[in-house]
């Protein structure tokens, strides 16, 4: 047997292999370089700082569905599984129930006029008003509003929306008044 043939052979098939190795690698290193410059050459956004203010910002209840990153485009060709099993809504032409009436007069009247009705009380009893204290004044009476209905309805099982209209609009001037006399007391 001849062995210095078959070593001979390996070893220049072993560098034809070293060298076709050596030639790959060398592409790849060129397009690794070529991606790097072109990615460089690319304009980049920064954003140096996002600021959020929620100290003004009061959250009841929060529904829906957050999609992260998604287009609206992407966004319509998605099934919306929170769907499933789901009511039918209300057609809007149904009756409303007599205390949702109730508490979309009594919301109605607070937004329009409940600002005026707290300045005056304030001024009547000589506590100093400003916006964001009223609009919190404002803001916790409506968040009352459907527990003050129900209240009501227990007392009367068949009461006429406009006498809870009534009853609970004085309430809330009663209370309004109540609280800033007591305002008045703490700031003295």
């Amino acid at each position: 047997m001849n062995y210095y043939g078959s070593w001979q052979q390996y070893m220049e098939q072993m560098m034809k292999q070293l060298q076709a190795q050596q030639q790959e690698i060398k592409a790849l290193h060129q397009k690794l370089e070529t991606l790097e410059q072109n990615h460089s050459d690319q304009p980049r956004t920064v954003i140096e700082k996002i600021e959020y203010n929620f100290d003004q910002l009061k959250i009841e209840t929060l529904e829906g569905t957050l999609h992260i990153g998604l287009t609206p485009q992407e966004l319509s060709k998605i099934d919306d599984a929170s769907l499933w099993g789901q009511q039918q809504p209300v057609p809007p032409s149904a009756p409303k129930p007599a205390n949702q009436q109730v508490l979309e007069e009594l919301d109605h009247y607070l937004m329009n006029q409940g600002g005026a009705i707290v300045r005056s009380l304030a001024a009547n009893n000589d506590v100093a008003m400003d916006h964001q204290k009223e609009q919190s004044i404002i803001q916790d009476i409506r968040n009352q509003l459907p527990a003050r209905i129900a209240h009501h309805e227990k007392q009367d099982p068949k009461p006429e929306p406009e006498k809870i209209v009534h009853l609970i609009k004085s309430e809330v001037e009663h209370s309004i008044a109540q609280f800033l006399n007591q305002s008045k007391g703490e700031d003295a």
